[in-house]
């Protein structure tokens, strides 16, 4: 008999399915979206078979690279729907509000004084922020939008699929928002960086152990001023302060 699993798999995999199953319920009932982490580290079978098995609607594995042409065009599909429901919820005078909520970390040069630094931060910020605010409150793309954009597709590779009919529904609903929310978790200091993508969460409480590093992006590094948790998390007040701040300015609509 060939044993075609390591010891403990599928234990490992019934006690995730498990716990999504159990998640399955308060998850629904609080219409919440549920993110499980789970063991592995650089290999995705567990997290891969378990939710398979769980029903997950997504599932992240380190096999599968960071892909930058699938995170612009999922983030112009999630706001090219969200217009969408905005011009129908308007249309049809249902009571109520609707608008945006987003997480929004704000991103800041390392060195202010090295042009390589500022372009790093720039261009995180596209993806992070100015990509769905642009599509969100401007209907469209500005062009420094998309020079960013078109650079780190041409440094990573894809093409995205923007149509002519998807900014007429853009723009339809660029002004019709009630709200923007603001989840802030933390700020970013960026350095030039270069060379291959390499992400890592810290996921163990050890300080320093996380890594972002984009390719034909930049890295993040830490401001040793500023104060963080055992798990690499910013604390920086200042950072909604400074985002509240720029939309106001950026987006007044």
């Amino acid at each position: 008999q060939i044993q075609i699993w390591h010891f403990g798999f599928l234990t490992a995999v019934n006690t995730v399915t498990d716990a999504i199953d159990k998640l399955h319920t308060t998850g629904e009932s609080h219409k919440r979206i549920m993110v499980v982490e789970v063991m592995g580290r650089y290999a995705g079978w567990i997290a891969l078979y378990s939710a398979i098995a769980g029903g997950a609607d997504i599932c992240l594995i380190p096999e599968i690279k960071y892909d930058f042409e699938k995170l612009f065009q999922s983030h112009h599909n999630m706001v090219l729907a969200h217009a969408k429901a905005v011009n129908l919820f308007k249309k049809n005078g249902y009571h109520g509000e609707i608008g945006m909520v987003c997480a929004l970390p704000t991103k800041y040069p390392y060195d202010p004084n090295n042009l390589k630094d500022v372009r790093a931060a720039e261009l995180d910020d596209i993806i992070h922020n100015k990509f769905i605010l642009d599509a969100t409150f401007k209907g469209e793309y500005s062009k420094n939008t998309m020079e960013g954009v078109n650079h780190i597709l041409q440094v990573n590779g894809g093409k995205l699929d923007l149509r002519e009919e998807d900014f007429e529904e853009l723009k339809a609903a660029k002004d019709l928002n009630d709200f923007l929310g603001i989840n802030y978790y933390m700020s970013d200091w960026m350095a030039e960086y270069d060379g291959e993508t390499e992400i890592i969460h810290n996921a163990t409480g050890n300080k320093g152990s996380s890594k972002y590093q984009i390719k034909g992006v930049g890295q993040r590094k830490a401001n040793e001023s500023i104060p963080r948790t055992d798990w690499d998390w910013i604390i920086y007040p200042q950072g909604l302060y400074d985002q509240i701040s720029r939309v106001k300015k950026d987006y007044p609509n």
